[in-house]
């Protein structure tokens, strides 16, 4: 499981008092590691993890031999037509970037297809969608300590 340290549902966690986590979160950075939140759209969800080379996503009950890092399935992956290794998101001197792995359903971001196989510069409040099933991405700089639910206010 190369590139991830940490994934957690974040919707109600309270974690640790904000004086620890700040203190863990500059370590992560100072050791090349970012911390990315991926919100479920369809069900309010947020995913938090760190990446520091790569992670993939897709389904884990496809009885591939290879399991994603982020395993989408909880999420109504298989009826969105979200493939078993969907997607890769890579960080690369500090850009995170998505790579589509030949999906048949495909990668969009903010409602554009982007080339298989071909990295894609991803922006904070980035929506991607994979297959039918949209995500949007946060990058910190975000209030350390916070519930994570609180960086995508309802509109």
């Amino acid at each position: 499981m190369s590139g991830m340290l940490t994934y957690a549902l974040a919707d109600g966690a309270t974690g640790t008092r904000p004086g620890e986590q700040d203190k863990a979160q500059l370590a992560k950075w100072m050791y090349g590691q970012q911390q990315i939140a991926l919100r479920v759209v369809r069900m309010g969800i947020t995913l938090v993890f760190y990446i520091s080379d790569r992670v993939t996503l897709g389904r884990g009950s496809s009885g591939d031999p290879e399991v994603p890092h982020i395993d989408l399935d909880p999420y109504d992956a298989q009826n969105l037509a979200v493939a078993p290794l969907h997607a890769v998101l890579k960080l690369d001197s500090g850009t995170l970037y998505i790579i589509d792995q030949n999906s048949a359903s495909g990668v969009f971001v903010d409602q554009e297809r982007i080339r298989s196989k071909s990295p894609f510069a991803l922006r904070d409040w980035s929506t991607i969608q994979l297959g039918a099933m949209p995500l949007e991405v946060r990058f910190p700089p975000y209030r350390v300590g916070t519930i994570a639910n609180s960086l995508f206010p309802s509109s």
